[in-house]
């Protein structure tokens, strides 16, 4: 069956300048000239939306489905383009964060307040990154505030928070630090279905610190440091995890020219999951190099390519300290891309070579190609290619009772997707139009005998997005999709993935200090382990105003409907909420 994706969204208004992404390709470009399918959404627009996390944002764009197993900091899953959950490649200002006993990234630790924007890239993206960026990627960059900023919160279930930015310094020299804390009491977030279910409040503690400087002693050097942490207490039925998370990364780039430039990256990645209850301890390092080089050639053609190392170690152990398993390997790999524009022409070409242990070389490639028709009119055609090796847990997991185990004779899974589209203006509107197929061979999937991890033979996706944005005092947004992801071998449909989806979305801007909006969002029927789960549509309300030139209050309703639904088979979603917030800002 064809999939159809339909978003009418709020990503910019024609008549302002269009945001520059840097993920699609790794060189900074304006969204209007990307050869892909991309979303940026800016502080500006998390500050709007009133977001209580990441979640809240991702559910809202078009194409993304998200699953949660519990209340406030449960784990999340994010499935890009009807994709796995561990098929987008997550990127903390370019630090690599998924787990390497999952592979997924555990998105509910990362706190809204510390993000400055996200950059979604649609599609396969293996021959610029390597592993795991099958369904696409998505990237989040730390505040980099100027002055000062600071904001506190009350909402509903008990939950408390503040947050803090300093920043000092300009774009050469500078130093930003921000910091988070939330509490949150929680509501029973399991049904009585629940094999564990317990009628109490599952509740979230977690802090978080993001930091990070850059130095530049002279015009042609730039150097650069990160630092981010997380620390989590979450609660759910008949037990508590402790979730420790902690990214650091050094860089220097080199501007050995007007047209060439180098970088070196150092990256670290660590975290710990460990659950009393289940008297177990998860623990994944990483440890990452980049060398990149870019070179602009000519006016109109520009190259970059570069080397990747990446070490993997991931850890299952019981409290004790006894393993269950501990494994290491490593992955490396080098790149080229080229882009090039011939009059009303704009090509892309790249192509990236993995060497990963235990799985061999994987060899993966993209094609680009755009066609200016008009003033702002253009055609585009793509094809590229992803994979994403096993991760650990998949490959060795004892699992429970014997149930939902690893299975070390994995392959790895591989993709193809096919893209064409178009984009332009139209009167006040700016709109995009992208079709695609995307085929997933060896898909990992726990459908063995007791559940354990097999690859099965196929899955594919079709769809087709429609994007358009615009709006100025009244700022309209509106995306559905229609998606069929299917696992061919079985002929059904893959998890937790919703076939039409719909989001709404309006703000009124009365003044320059007065907004009221409204968000509608709407899922149909998906399905889940042990069977179907229901349609589902909330109605969320908001309004901000702010009262002198540094000070506004925020209010909003979720779920003001009070719609009863589940994201993920045996598990509650809150009701009604209310929230509040005072926010400074220097």
């Amino acid at each position: 069956m064809f999939s159809l994706a339909l978003a009418i969204q709020l990503s910019f208004a024609a008549s302002e300048q269009p945001p520059v992404i840097s993920s699609a390709s790794r060189w900074p470009e304006s969204v209007d000239r990307v050869l892909a399918s991309v979303d940026v959404v800016t502080r500006d627009d998390l500050d709007r939306l009133q977001a209580h996390d990441v979640m809240d944002v991702l559910r809202q764009l078009p194409g993304v489905d998200v699953a949660r197993t519990g209340g406030p900091g449960a784990s999340t899953s994010v499935f890009l383009r009807g994709s796995n959950s561990n098929h987008a490649l997550v990127l903390i200002d370019g630090v690599r964060v998924a787990s390497a006993t999952t592979g997924a990234y555990a998105f509910e630790q990362l706190p809204v307040e510390l993000i400055d924007r996200i950059e979604l890239v649609r599609g396969p993206r293996a021959a610029i990154y390597g592993s795991d960026a099958i369904g696409g990627v998505i990237q989040f960059f730390t505040r980099r505030d100027a002055g000062a900023r600071a904001s506190l919160t009350a909402a509903a279930d008990g939950e408390t928070g503040g947050a803090v930015s300093l920043g000092f310094g300009d774009a050469a020299n500078g130093l930003s630090v921000s910091a988070e804390r939330r509490n949150v009491e929680g509501y029973n977030a399991s049904t009585p279905d629940n094999f564990s279910f317990d009628p109490d409040d599952d509740g979230l503690r977690r802090s978080s610190v993001a930091a990070q400087g850059r130095f530049a002693p002279g015009d042609r050097l730039l150097f650069s440091g990160l630092v981010t942490g997380s620390d989590g207490d979450v609660e759910f039925d008949q037990g508590r995890s402790q979730i420790e998370q902690r990214q650091a990364q050094l860089s220097a780039e080199f501007f050995a020219s007007d047209s060439y430039s180098q970088r070196l990256a150092f990256a670290s990645a660590r975290d710990d999951l460990t659950t009393p209850a289940f008297f177990s301890v998860f623990s994944t390092d990483r440890e990452t190099f980049d060398w990149l080089h870019q070179v602009q050639t000519s006016e109109s053609q520009r190259w970059q390519f570069g080397v990747a190392l990446n070490r993997e170690r991931g850890l299952n152990a019981d409290l004790l300290g006894d393993a269950v398993f501990d494994r290491r390997r490593w992955q490396r790999g080098a790149f080229g891309q080229w882009q090039g524009e011939f009059g009303a022409h704009r090509l892309e070409a790249a192509a990236r070579y993995d060497r990963i242990s235990g799985f061999g070389g994987e060899t993966s490639g993209q094609l680009a190609w755009s066609w200016q028709t008009g003033e702002s009119w253009r055609t585009l055609l793509s094809v590229g290619e992803g994979f994403r090796a096993p991760h650990f847990n998949e490959l060795f997991s004892p699992g429970f009772g014997g149930f939902f185990a690893g299975n070390p004779t994995l392959a790895p899974e591989r993709s193809r997707m096919l893209e064409i589209g178009a984009d332009g203006d139209l009167v006040a509107w700016h709109w995009r139009a992208r079709a695609f197929t995307n085929n997933i061979d060896d898909l990992i999937a726990f459908a063995g005998v007791r559940s354990q991890a097999i690859n099965v033979r196929r899955a594919r996706i079709k769809g087709l997005e429609l994007n358009a944005s615009g709006g100025d005092t009244w700022r309209w947004n509106i995306n559905a999709t229609l998606q069929n992801p299917v696992d061919l071998s079985r002929n059904t449909q893959l998890l937790r993935r919703a076939k039409r989806k719909l989001n709404a979305s309006i703000d009124y801007l009365i003044d320059s200090d007065f907004s009221v909006g409204a968000s509608l969002g709407y899922a149909n029927e998906r399905f889940d382990f042990d069977g179907p789960l229901d349609g589902f549509a909330t109605l969320d309300l908001r309004a901000s105003y702010a009262f002198d030139s540094h000070w506004s209050l925020e209010t909003g309703l979720t779920n003001a409907a009070d719609e009863e639904y589940q994201l993920a088979s045996g598990f509650a979603t809150p009701g009604r909420q209310w929230r509040l917030a005072l926010r400074y800002r220097e």
